[in-house]
């Protein structure tokens, strides 16, 4: 069911209460502690939750030149292991300040090659739309985990968490710079920390009906 509006709402719960909680070990590893936490929670022991399974993955959806995780390179890894995944993006706006610095640019472009990549290997749907706080509840209640990337807290900073799921308005997610892990806000507050001015994208992710659940191709577990 598609959630358009915040009367749609009311009564609607859905809310994945078993995630396993794992802390980044490194300020720029959010999304590899994130990706971690989906791959163990859908796969077990074959993504054990330590630092050197972190550290593998990181390397593998890192940019080339910059310490910072490719939301791209996240969505091709748990396609490659067999999940269900999709990644929603809007922009880029090339008119933001941000693209004015080399940095900025050469991410963009690595991130655009890659999507790119992404489009011919069809093993992630991708999906370029103006989305909304209520397409990632809708993705959400049809039983996807959702990677998210944030403001943390402005758009040069922006940080990756995991929505686990809602209860009405409330939000629950999993933030990796946290101990406990678990934190929950309205979702106006997530619609606000979503809305990057310089492109914005999530990834939804969740077993195929009826596919074989045990990871394919990648595995990290200990050894």
């Amino acid at each position: 069911m598609k959630i358009k509006s915040e009367s749609d709402l009311k009564l609607k719960e859905y809310l994945i209460k078993n995630l396993p909680l794992y802390i980044q070990s490194r300020e720029v590893t959010c999304s590899a502690a994130i990706s971690l936490t989906v791959l163990n929670y859908y796969f077990g022991n074959k993504f054990p939750l330590n630092n050197k399974t972190e550290n593998k993955i990181f390397k593998k959806i890192k940019f080339k030149k910059y310490e910072y995780g490719s939301f791209c390179k996240v969505a091709n890894l748990f396609a490659t292991c067999g999940l269900d995944t999709k990644i929603v993006f809007y922009g880029p706006n090339l008119n933001h300040p941000l693209f004015q610095s080399v940095m900025f640019k050469e991410l963009l472009e690595e991130y655009q090659f890659d999507l790119k990549k992404l489009s011919r290997g069809k093993k992630v749907e991708i999906i370029n739309k103006n989305f909304n706080i209520f397409d990632i509840m809708s993705d959400i209640l049809e039983g996807y985990l959702v990677v998210a990337e944030i403001k943390y807290p402005n758009e040069e900073l922006t940080h990756t968490i995991l929505l686990r799921g809602f209860r009405g308005r409330k939000i629950y997610y999993i933030d990796p710079l946290i101990k406990n892990g678990g934190r929950s806000c309205y979702y106006r507050e997530l619609e606000n920390l979503i809305n990057l001015k310089t492109l914005k994208n999530y990834i939804a992710v969740r077993r195929f009906p009826s596919a074989h659940q045990s990871a394919r191709h990648v595995s990290f577990s200990a050894g």
